[in-house]
């Protein structure tokens, strides 16, 4: 964990870092890991971050106990919210409540940072799931170390069986999630049932062949982030058509997100349709682009903007973050 705090610089001097903590074992060992070493930075734990989505019922209810006492033993502010999802995709409106709370909390001053504590069988799991549904090797990056809104994820190359006998061989406690194991969640499935079979009968080190696949795109885009002109959502077809279609595949991305704030549902098909738009419009998940002589526009809600940025600005620095 010391040696993936280092490489991606998650920790620096002053930090006040806010550990997001559900109740389950990921978590529950993020904050004792990160309440032992954060001092070794100079930085701090701020406090626990804790979401209740409300969904189990009293069990959610229990679990905001729980850490809520750990919060008081540790002696760190607890910081909660209700958050209840009432329809649609669960776990993506689950995903996006909580980023709304942590970008509060660093907002308002009280972290610098927030610890997430996604382990190497997440990381496995969410490459997977990207594979087959036909990503391309930005989305094969999986779940970044670092992003640029300050999410940090220490545990990232911890597996979950060494934080199981972390938290035994210490004696602390934490809470099973029932709906971890229902398998009407595509990731559970993956768990459950499709990592063991391709453990069993192909390659038993799976897991660890689908981190590093992630880290190597990690790294791979991150390397394309540092090349690419300044996100824009005015692009010029002629510069598009004469950069390598790698690198345009990235640009029309990157002005997708620049206009959407995201790239939920945004697939290969949709990039490739604003790679051959000659003329007019094409409506894509959340967004509408048209094309005029050379002028190609990107826009939310159908509200074409009027900036008109080069593709050939200033290259400038920029972090990842995962759709």
């Amino acid at each position: 964990m010391l040696k993936v705090i280092s490489r991606y610089s998650m920790l620096a001097r002053g930090d006040r870092v806010v550990a997001a903590v559900s109740g389950g074992p990921d978590s529950v060992c993020l904050l004792h890991v990160l309440l032992e070493v954060a001092p070794r930075f100079e930085a701090s734990v701020a406090g626990i971050a804790h979401v209740n989505h409300k969904l189990r019922g009293e069990a959610s209810q229990e679990d905001e106990r729980f850490v809520a006492a750990i919060a008081a033993r540790a002696r760190v502010p607890f910081f909660r919210i209700d958050a209840p999802i009432e329809s649609g995709n669960i776990e993506q409106s689950a995903r996006l409540k909580r980023r709304e709370f942590f970008s509060r909390l660093m907002k308002d001053g009280d972290a610098t940072k927030i610890a997430l504590g996604h382990t190497r069988d997440d990381q496995a799991e969410t490459v997977l799931f990207r594979l087959l549904r036909g990503a391309g090797l930005s989305g094969l990056a999986g779940i970044h170390p670092v992003s640029a809104n300050g999410l940090i994820r220490p545990l990232i190359d911890v597996t979950r069986a060494e934080i199981v006998e972390y938290l035994t061989n210490r004696q602390i406690a934490w809470r099973e999630d029932a709906s971890n194991t229902d398998l009407r969640f595509a990731r559970n499935r993956i768990r459950h049932q499709l990592l063991p079979q391709f453990a069993r009968e192909w390659n038993p080190n799976i897991v660890d062949a689908l981190a590093q696949l992630g880290e190597l795109a990690f790294e791979e885009e991150r390397c394309w982030q540092q090349t690419l002109p300044e996100a824009s959502t005015s692009l010029s077809a002629l510069e598009l058509a004469q950069m390598p279609r790698a690198a345009a595949r990235r640009v029309v991305r990157r002005a997708i997100q620049a206009a959407k704030g995201d790239l939920t549902r945004v697939e290969f098909g949709h990039i490739e349709r604003v790679l051959e738009l000659k003329s007019g419009r094409a409506i894509l998940p959340g967004i509408e682009v048209r094309r005029s002589r050379d002028r190609i526009e990107f826009a939310a809600n159908g509200s074409v903007p009027r900036s008109r940025v080069s593709l050939k600005s200033e290259t400038k620095q920029s972090s990842l973050e995962m759709p």
